[in-house]
């Protein structure tokens, strides 16, 4: 029996259309807390500036960054209470502190004053603020949506909650069209004069969390899915197929995509509630970033992307976690536990060949698969010096002589070849080919696409046999040797060379 359900599991994860997949992607990351100057560590809120500052709304007050450490904000008017539940910034970049209890407050930063906006006193609570050129919306605790007209201070109940008490506001986000959305039970809503409108999306959903990318379309978390619309109507399905660890079982579970930002990438991050993880779907495959990170679970309180497009996380109790997000894809390489020192690479067809210290292999940056060509030694080693590729030959040199043997690859619907050399480096230019072995000698060659590569002259014999060849270039007659002794210069028509030991040369 315990193997039916095994097997109905794991057909269960095939058929799903985007899945958790073998963590090959990495990120570094940082965090921050007391030590960097986060006397409370429950942070509620992100939020950044026009002149690119961050500052973190807290359970104990506002806090700015200045990328290394943080700083209390204590404005000569002290705030009542420093039940800081979020942040934003007016027209003129002057940081909007919003206060649960005792409303909002305007910092100015060269006066280090506070100041109360009466015009915008909302009847409700205020969790998170949204201020248009006429109006002002509020949402209460995932509950409910209020505005003000701000000329007039005429206020706004939710008209969807007066007539459907059991229709939640989720979410609200303004759109880079100044255009205010509303997430609600239901789905999704556009706000305007107060007045909430229902979107016919041709479909229903729940939206739990809105934001907006690259293309300009609003990205909506779902149940189990999250939904790509642009012009106000439905254009892409995403399934999520995440699964809470306690209803691992329950193939039926629904997960509710609570927190959600794109990068600049085209990279989706969110988070499932109850927000004990964070999760990044990139080319249609989804990482548990947490994984990624080798940290343990946090409880996620708010989500944010910097102009940088790096991502913060605003914890309960454990601080702030920033993840760089550059441009830059890392791809490590592992024998067990270790990960391998990448020491060569080369470009072959749309696959890229990765030499290490201790193993070869093959990564496919589209399928993100990776292809072992030399099974890692850890008894003797593998150490893949060089690679060099010859349309489909290619010649990779290592320096253990235990497994020596071709392999060929199949890559594109092309055979591919891969010739072992037992060398330290190996140069190829103008059909002259040498190598350098690991007792200080190089050699001119020949064959050495066969199993007998043939020697035909010697052309240096260093007398220290401890001297490491490290690079060769050649300039017309001239090779350039890079040694651990300095720098040698070899005249192929003397048959002659020359040691440079300056210091500089090195």
């Amino acid at each position: 029996m315990k193997y039916y359900i095994s097997y109905l599991l794991v057909l269960y994860v095939i058929v799903n259309s985007i899945t958790l997949v073998a963590q090959n992607r990495n990120f570094s990351y940082q965090h921050y807390g007391p030590e960097e100057g986060l006397s409370n560590t429950n942070i509620f809120a992100i939020k950044q500036s026009k002149n690119n500052l961050l500052y973190f709304a807290t359970e104990n007050g506002v806090y700015e960054f200045d990328g290394y450490f943080f700083s209390e904000i204590k404005p000569k008017t002290v705030f009542k209470s420093n039940d800081i539940r979020n942040l934003g910034f007016t027209n003129n970049n002057d940081l909007l502190i919003i206060n649960r209890n005792n409303g909002i407050y305007q910092y100015n930063k060269l006066l280090n004053k506070s100041e109360k906006l009466n015009q915008f006193n909302f009847s409700n609570s205020v969790d998170e603020l949204i201020i248009t050129e006429k109006y002002a919306y509020s949402l209460t605790d995932q509950i409910s949506v209020n505005s003000i007209e701000i000329a007039t201070q005429k206020q706004f109940e939710d008209n969807i909650k007066q007539n459907t008490n059991n229709n939640q506001a989720y979410a609200i986000y303004k759109a880079k069209n100044n255009q205010v959305y509303v997430g609600r039970t239901d789905g999704l809503y556009v706000i305007d004069k107060g007045i909430q409108t229902k979107l016919n999306l041709s479909k229903k959903i729940s939206v739990y969390s809105i934001t907006e990318n690259v293309n300009n379309e609003l990205v909506l978390g779902g149940d189990d899915a999250i939904f790509i619309c642009k012009d106000n109507k439905l254009i892409k399905t995403i399934p999520i197929s995440i699964k809470k660890t306690s209803s691992f079982f329950n193939l039926k579970a629904s997960v509710r995509i609570s927190k959600l930002i794109t990068d600049k990438f085209n990279r989706i991050w969110f988070s499932t509630y109850p927000d004990d993880n964070l999760y990044l779907i990139e080319n249609n495959k989804t990482y548990d970033v947490f994984e990624l990170l080798s940290t343990e679970k946090l409880l996620i309180n708010c989500l944010f992307k910097d102009s940088d497009d790096n991502i913060w996380l605003g914890t309960f109790n454990d601080g702030v976690y920033l993840i760089q997000n550059p441009a830059f894809q890392n791809i490590s390489f592992n024998s067990g536990r270790k990960n391998l020192q990448v020491t060569c690479s080369q470009f072959i067809n749309d696959h890229i060949a990765v030499g290490t210290e201790n193993g070869l292999y093959l990564f496919d940056p589209k399928s993100t698969n990776t292809q072992t060509i030399v099974e890692p030694d850890d008894l003797f080693g593998e150490k893949i010096s060089s690679i060099s590729v010859f349309g489909k030959q290619m010649v990779y040199t290592k320096s253990n002589s235990f497994t020596n043997t071709k392999k060929t690859v199949l890559i594109n619907d092309a055979n591919y070849v891969f010739n072992p050399l037992i060398s330290k480096l190996f140069y190829v230019n103008n059909g002259q080919a040498i190598m350098a072995d690991a007792t200080a000698n190089i050699y001119a060659i020949t064959n050495y696409f066969s199993d007998n590569v043939k020697i035909t002259d010697t052309l240096i014999s260093f007398p220290d046999y401890r001297t490491k060849i490290l690079c060769i270039n050649q300039q017309g007659s001239n090779y350039l040797i890079g040694t651990s002794n300095g720098l040698s210069v070899y005249n192929s028509e003397t048959k002659k060379y020359k040691n440079f030991t300056n210091p500089f040369l090195t």
